[in-house]
């Protein structure tokens, strides 16, 4: 299992199900090749990456990836101002959200895995992501429950209160 892990509550709820769902998944059939993957996936620094790296710690991850995006966005952007396409802020913003997508379709490819997303209720109403990008997926566990579901959720599992209650 693949996941991006940004150091918010969807990503850290998803994260923390997907390694419990290895776990349980290794018990029962003894195949110790399941594996949740944790990926980083900046662009260039993240100001909280303390708060992400925290996350993948209490999640467990069997094994961390990190991607840092800059270079392929800034590529994309490039080629397409040399074409004469101005690319807004908005733009470049889907275009980051793209490029973490193939980094982790990029390793699911590579370890046989597929890719978690983290979309919730909310999102899902409202559209709110990027198509093609943090939209895309293969499973989306959070897909029906919305903010305050998924902070009960976390609250349970004795995730630490600071993760959960951060502002995004």
């Amino acid at each position: 299992l693949v996941l991006g892990i940004s150091g918010g509550q969807d990503s850290l709820l998803a994260g923390k199900l997907a390694q419990l769902a290895v776990m349980q998944l290794r018990a029962e059939t003894g195949d110790k090749t399941y594996q949740f993957i944790a990926m980083r996936l900046p662009y260039s620094q993240q100001s909280d990456e303390s708060d992400a790296m925290a996350a993948i710690a209490w999640q467990g991850a069997d094994q961390t990836v990190t991607v840092n995006i800059k270079d392929s966005v800034e590529g994309v952007v490039m080629q397409l101002e040399a074409n004469g396409i101005a690319v807004t802020d908005f733009n470049k913003g889907n275009i980051k959200a793209r490029e973490r997508m193939i980094a982790q379709y990029g390793v699911a490819a590579a370890k046989q895995g597929v890719v978690i997303g983290t979309d919730h209720a909310a999102e899902a109403l409202a559209g709110f992501y990027t198509k093609f990008g943090d939209g895309a997926a293969d499973v989306t566990p959070l897909y029906r429950l919305n903010k305050r579901q998924g902070r009960q959720l976390l609250a349970y599992l004795d995730a630490p209160k600071n993760s959960y209650e951060k502002v995004p």
